[in-house]
């Protein structure tokens, strides 16, 4: 008995947790163009012209070039953190991409997402912030698109 209670009171306090961080992910969905990509803390102007799409559903990431469907991942978030953090996991396997993300909504300029993270290969270490000048990081600001 002394056992189940303390299990108990973890699970009533964890579900709040976990509905505010479903709720936050449910906020992500919509599609997105490239505003700006930010590489060693400099905006790389080629990867704007890229004409790429990210679309956010239901805890899953699509990356679309034009119509053509690129890349899909899986992702979860904790809005308990600050910056809130994201965790992106490819498809095709591969190890979990730690992130943060800011999502900023305004009627008169729109929707804005931004995403900050280590690429593979490069430590994998969380960023701290959205200026992209850690060792890998890339930080991806996104506009939401008219539904």
């Amino acid at each position: 008995m002394r056992r189940l209670f303390p299990a108990a009171a973890f699970l009533i306090l964890a579900m709040p947790v976990a509905l505010a961080d479903e709720n936050a992910a449910k906020k992500l969905n919509g599609s997105y163009q490239v505003v700006d990509v930010v590489i060693g803390g400099k905006s790389d102007e080629s990867k704007k012209d890229a004409k790429l799409s990210f679309i956010f559903k239901d805890g899953t990431i699509t990356i679309q070039s034009g119509e053509t469907k690129e890349e899909e991942a899986r992702f979860t978030v904790d809005v308990s953190k600050t910056p809130a953090h994201i965790d992106i996991v490819p498809d095709q396997g591969g190890k979990v991409v730690p992130g943060i993300y800011e999502l900023v909504e305004a009627e008169v300029s729109g929707t804005l997402l931004t995403i900050a993270f280590a690429k593979g290969g490069e430590g994998n270490q969380r960023p701290k912030d959205f200026k992209g000048t850690g060792k890998g990081e890339v930080v991806l600001k996104l506009k939401r698109k008219p539904k």
